[in-house]
């Protein structure tokens, strides 16, 4: 951190309140997949790996469950199928009313509720919305699992931090995925957008996100991806991390005031810059505006449609209206038209492509921490006397040109070719930490080399990758856990679960409630019930999954993964209903244990763990020429679960359910 900047760290008194603020809660690993980036999801009793693709342009958390068929598993997706059963604490949600689901796109169908997504680029997936206790990042190959003594302060950097802020988090477990969401790498989608059903908002509605509600994206690229992983970057939870930057953090302000949902920004001015100048938004000359030429284009073209930041698309779109000047400036600077299709160039042509500069709109107080907006990298200064407080955003050829190493072809993905709306994509953001400051309302931009396993390894702490899934280990034992690991987490989960909240309706988790005395779980929320019981048989119309009598397997102090897994032992726990009549009772343990029998035997090497090889070239679609590619979605895409727009219309408001009027999230091309 340079010189200016550390002294706004200070107030007047001298006291670290800058810095202090800041500070995050925790710094995890992204992976590279094809062209997007994702991080590791952890989720269930005990923890299932899920890879889920990290999206500012969508807001709910999905991957796809053991229901699921020809998804992905082993041909293309790095894990197996998310297995329910084998979860101590896995509940789905169930409903009476499309109200009484969760998350906002959510509907009731057959007393569960149901959400599906469509994009524009022709992918589509159908859920059915769950809760389990999920963290993200850790280490890579390792479950963690840590008990009610952790605590949020743990150190950042420590991967093993990640399972002490573990909560019950709401996601839509998919049961059918079709076009890019079957080919990705990654298993799944984690939506990151402004709206109460994302991750990071359910994160910090649990408490575990502290008083802020703050994360950053810092993603690089490196040349070749495997499919055991590839690390690409890190993400910051609940701050930022200075010790990713080589240039201060600079912002720009109002992201809600664009597209919706949406992050977005505003641009004053493009240009192209001659690739001698560098790839930084600093030039190596003395003069900032040496080699540089503004775009001829007014800020009413540059932002036609709105200008989003969306880590979920590959590549960087822009609207139409700039093609034929930016087609015009980059002949001037490259020697040749500009296209999208694979070309051929030497090291010294490929260096002198032009940089793509943005200046962002912003202004004095946003920038206020800065002391002199002259001397500082990434604000405009001298390049825009009558803006200087403005951010200067450097893409780079090395960014927005993708090599090919089997043809040692590049091709440009940048596009010019919008009917209306721009994006910020993937590649435009790598060689950046971009910080979602949400309390503010503000987006910074700070230049990385986002190196995150060389940053946690001068702090002390190892990150290797072998491709071998290793045992649960518990964090606060510090050793790995071996056969009875699962156990002995299955046991922390039951004994966490005691102590009852202040309200019955606070609990998110079925499983959680149905151990708390006094509340009952039942249409996907926890409500208060009586007090003996936790679960209640009045019910005339009982949910079932898969013919099985939900409410009667609920309260099993025994997850069904122990069964399940230990085939050769016997069930050591029994059910407790009350119901007028002994022979009923044996009947109904009877039948559950010959359900979970089935189970098992369907199960059984079913979903076997995808294999390390073969890895898969790079893709970014079949829609080359962005035939479909249009402006933003104004309305949500038609599903198979018959949507209806009154019973939409009339939700109410709930804690991950937005309000019913705003819009709905970007269906872009997402990858």
């Amino acid at each position: 951190m340079d010189e200016e900047e550390a002294e706004a760290d200070y107030d007047a008194d001298g006291e670290e309140q800058y810095r202090r603020r800041d500070k995050a809660l925790q710094v995890g690993a992204l992976f590279e997949g094809y062209g997007t980036h994702y991080i590791d999801l952890w989720c269930g009793s005990p923890p299932q790996r899920q890879t889920v693709i990290v999206d500012t342009g969508s807001g709910i958390t999905a991957f796809p469950c053991s229901g699921c068929k020809e998804c992905g598993v082993p041909d293309y997706h790095i894990d197996r199928l998310f297995v329910e059963d084998e979860s101590s604490s896995f509940e789905k949600s169930t409903c009476d009313k499309t109200s009484d689901c969760i998350m906002g796109r959510s509907n009731c169908q057959h007393n569960f509720c149901e959400v599906s997504m469509s994009y524009a680029e022709g992918s589509r997936w159908n859920a059915y919305e769950a809760v389990d206790k999920c963290y993200v990042a850790g280490l890579h190959e390792t479950p963690l699992v840590a008990d009610d003594s952790s605590t949020i302060e743990g150190d950042d950097l420590d991967p093993r931090h990640a399972a002490d802020l573990a909560f019950d988090m709401t996601f839509g477990c998919q049961t059918l995925v079709t076009g890019l969401f079957k080919t990705q790498l990654a298993d799944g989608i984690m939506g990151m957008s402004n709206q109460v059903s994302t991750y990071w908002s359910q994160m910090f509605q649990a408490g575990k996100m502290g008083s802020t509600q703050q994360f950053a994206l810092c993603f690089s690229r490196p040349p070749q991806i495997k499919k055991s992983g590839t690390e690409a970057g890190a993400m910051t939870l609940g701050g930022r991390d200075t010790r990713l930057h080589s240039t201060p953090m600079v912002y720009t302000p109002a992201f809600d005031k664009g597209r919706g949902s949406f992050f977005s920004v505003k641009v004053r001015r493009m240009m192209l810059r001659d690739g001698v100048y560098g790839m930084s938004a600093k030039s190596t000359d003395i003069n900032p505006n040496k080699g540089v030429t503004v775009l001829d284009v007014t800020d009413s073209v540059l932002n036609k449609g709105g200008v989003i930041v969306d880590s979920g698309t590959t590549d960087t779109y822009w609207n139409s209206g700039i093609s034929t000047e930016f087609k015009r400036v980059f002949k001037e600077k490259a020697g040749w038209d500009f296209h999208n299709n694979a070309i051929a160039m030497t090291d010294e042509e490929f260096r002198a492509l032009p940089t793509i500069l943005m200046q962002l709109v912003s202004d004095d107080d946003t920038n206020s921490h800065i002391v002199d907006f002259y001397k500082t990298d990434g604000l405009a200064g001298a390049m825009d006397t009558k803006h200087p407080s403005d951010v200067i955003y450097a893409i780079p050829p090395s960014h927005y040109m993708e090599y090919n190493p089997q043809k040692k072809t590049y091709t440009c993905r940048f596009y010019p070719s919008e009917r209306s709306g721009s994006v910020f994509g993937a590649n435009a953001m790598m060689g950046h930490d971009v910080f979602f400051d949400i309390d503010e309302k503000q987006i910074g931009w700070a230049e990385s080399d986002c190196d995150y396993t060389t940053t946690i390894t001068e702090h002390g702490y190892s990150f290797e990758i072998d491709g071998t899934l290793k045992d649960v280990e518990d964090v606060n034992a510090k050793t790995a856990e071996n056969t009875n690991n699962n156990n002995n987490n299955n046991n922390d989960n039951s004994d966490s679960e005691q102590e009852a909240p202040a309200n019955c309706e606070d609990i998110r988790s079925g499983t959680k409630c149905q151990k708390i005395e006094g509340c009952t779980w039942g249409w996907g929320k926890c409500t208060p019930g009586p007090g003996e019981e936790t679960h209640s048989d009045s019910s005339t119309d009982v949910p079932t999954v898969d013919g099985t009598d939900v409410s009667s397997i609920e309260d099993s102090d025994t997850s069904e993964s122990e069964s399940l897994s230990l085939s050769d032992q016997v069930m050591e726990h029994a059910f407790e209903i009350r119901v007028g009549s002994a022979v009923f009772v044996a009947s109904l343990v009877l039948c559950f244990c010959y359900c979970l029998w089935c189970r098992g035997s369907r199960r059984n090497g079913k979903y076997a763990r995808t294999a390390l090889a073969p890895t898969i070239e790079m893709t970014h679609g079949s829609n080359t020429n962005n035939d479909n590619l249009g402006s933003f979605q104004d309305e949500p895409a038609d599903d198979d679960f018959g949507s209806d727009s009154k019973s939409n219309a009339s939700r109410t408001s709930s804690q991950f359910r937005d309000d019913p009027s705003s819009e709905p999230e970007f269906d872009g091309d997402f990858a």
